[in-house]
């Protein structure tokens, strides 16, 4: 079964190791409300996020919105962007830094093969990175605006089996003595054996109250990238909902899911134990599985298709679409 990760833009994201960015000259604002952003002379290499699907994957994706700003911007000459590690915990594949502008795929096995560079000028566009392992070679195929710009193949004199992780994070700038150098990404997206090529990750934020209210705080709180603001509910049944920013490009073929993403919850002494999230349309409320409550723990809930039709999401969907949590416990 084919599963897929879907990840927003904001610093949680990737563990408050960034900052963020509202400039829409950082992102495409049809799809995106925010990007991270690594300000010049950052190195990210010590702390990627890993995404680790379940009994490894033999043909990952990942797809991220990449924003150059600067005259000198790119991954650092060395430095990998992104990477894939075997069941060894070796890293096999990736997409790499080559020089002060430019990078390229890249497969490590028995013999090596590298594609040829591409250009990381200050510009917006998507990458796309395709990494898959077959019984003699692991191949990696990097595009650009939905083109292959760089592949590398590497034969292997055994079958090294599914990859066991990826890891990726903000890409850094290639030094620290250009004070304009700042890349920025958003529409950060990992699957397992589904193409993102052409996908495109549209990001909505609380921007309206909804019909519940039955908690304390605000749905502004949530907006807010600072982790320490939120809302407090403390009894059983109690639901907060609110309303989302528009969207601003007309969803295609890759609307295959609404994602609640980044539901970090704290439980403290007498406060309920376990919450979900909720979609709400159409004046219904569907829930998702509860969640046990601690500290700054994170969960995702996931509806691959409208929960009110039973069909594959369409933009007219989100219109009037909101999002909340409810107290389980």
């Amino acid at each position: 079964m084919t599963g897929f990760l879907l990840v927003g833009s904001s610093p949680a994201d990737l563990g408050l190791m960034t900052d963020s960015t509202v400039n829409s000259a950082h992102f495409d604002p049809n799809y995106t409300q925010r990007a991270v952003y690594n300000p010049f002379g950052i190195d990210s290499t010590s702390w990627k996020v890993k995404v680790e699907p379940e009994g490894g994957s033999r043909d990952l994706w990942y797809h991220v919105y990449f924003a150059g700003i600067g005259g000198n911007v790119g991954v650092g000459s060395g430095m990998w962007a992104c990477y894939a590690r075997d069941a060894n915990d070796v890293i096999r594949a990736g997409w790499i830094g080559t020089g002060a502008r430019t990078a390229a795929a890249r497969a490590i096995g028995d013999s090596t093969v590298t594609g040829g560079n591409f250009d990381m000028t200050s510009t917006r566009f998507p990458v796309d990175v395709n990494i898959h392992v077959e019984p003699d070679k692991i191949v990696t195929e990097v595009y650009k605006s939905g083109t292959v710009v760089s592949r590398a193949e590497a034969a292997t004199s055994t079958d090294i089996g599914p990859l066991k992780s990826f890891h990726f994070g903000p890409i850094r700038a290639n030094a620290g003595n250009f004070a304009d150098q700042i890349t920025a990404q958003s529409e950060f997206i990992v699957t397992d054996g589904l193409p993102t090529v052409s996908m495109r990750l549209i990001q909505r934020l609380p921007d309206s109250p909804g019909v519940y209210s039955d908690m304390q705080g605000s749905y502004t709180n949530l907006a807010d990238p600072n982790p320490a603001a939120g809302i407090v509910g403390n009894a059983d049944g109690q639901r907060m909902s609110w309303g989302l920013s528009p969207v601003g490009a007309t969803l295609g073929p890759a609307a295959i899911a609404a994602v609640l993403g980044r539901f970090t919850n704290s439980r403290m002494l007498g406060s309920p134990t376990r919450v979900n999230q909720f979609l709400r349309q159409d004046g219904a409320d569907y829930d998702s599985p509860s969640h046990r409550t601690g500290l700054r723990k994170t969960d995702m809930d996931s509806w691959s298709v409208n929960p009110a039709t039973g069909q594959k999401w369409v933009t007219s969907d989100f219109l009037d679409l909101e999002v909340g949590v409810r107290v389980t416990d």
